[in-house]
């Protein structure tokens, strides 16, 4: 009887250490599957285009070229994780992109015209619905995003709006604006590349806050006809929620 129980025992306590070790186990396995929340960040616009008359009746005045702005990006963000040192990522981002500046005037009116105004202004208010796709590798391996990061993304933005508005000097107080209808339209379609530098920083197990910057070139122009290209410098933040 004392051997019966001794087996039993015995028996008993390797499988609670087996049961233990499995549980360690499977914990020990237990990594991030994916992460995903809200993303903003603050564009610096830069417009890059051939001179380009505001007014089709004065096709060597009121020239424009270049130009500046702001913008803004507001969306969602998602990685996914391809391994549990959480190193490498899969990048997926959507959201709504504006890209408006004033372009730069270079020349004013003719001399021996008797119009009532001597400049003109352009601008525009260019946005897209944007998605990005790409990777991401951390410098630091932890079980859960940490630390520097280094991220590239293929950027497709689909064109939700591209009003131009023009503008003349010296008018009336409280005259109104108007659109300009002479100047072509912006492409529906626009491709460009987004390196940037991240950096995680855990505030609970489950959440992730990243600030990042970056710099988005153009692959594509947003018009051909005034070789004009749309570029940012830019700085945003991330939140993400861990699914384990």
């Amino acid at each position: 009887m004392k051997n019966m129980v001794r087996s039993i025992s015995g028996a008993l306590g390797i499988s609670i250490a087996a049961a233990l070790f499995c549980a360690a186990t499977v914990h020990s396995q237990q990594h991030v599957t994916f992460l995903i929340g809200p993303m903003a960040d603050y564009n610096f616009v830069s417009y890059r285009t051939d001179a380009f008359p505001t007014l089709d009746d004065y096709p060597t005045s009121f020239l424009v070229q270049n130009g500046t702005g702001r913008g803004y990006f507001a969306g969602l963000s998602a990685e996914d994780p391809l391994s549990a040192k959480m190193r490498h990522f899969l990048i997926f981002e959507v959201g709504y992109d504006t890209k408006p500046a004033t372009f730069t005037s270079i020349s004013g009116g003719p001399p021996d015209t008797m119009l009532s105004f001597n400049s003109t202004t352009l601008s525009t208010e260019l946005s897209y619905v944007m998605v990005n796709v790409g990777y991401k590798y951390n410098l630091r391996a932890d079980s859960i995003p940490n630390g520097l990061g280094i991220q590239l993304c293929l950027s497709i933005g689909i064109k939700h709006e591209a009003n131009f508005v023009w503008d003349y000097s010296p008018r009336p107080p409280n005259y109104p604006v108007g659109d300009a209808t002479s100047i072509t339209d912006a492409d529906a379609l626009r491709l460009a590349l987004r390196p940037e530098l991240t950096y995680d920083l855990p505030l609970t197990e489950a959440w992730i806050l990243t600030p990042f910057v970056g710099y988005e070139t153009p692959l594509t122009k947003v018009n051909a006809d005034e070789n004009w290209t749309a570029s940012a410098w830019y700085g945003g933040l991330a939140l993400r929620y861990a699914i384990w």
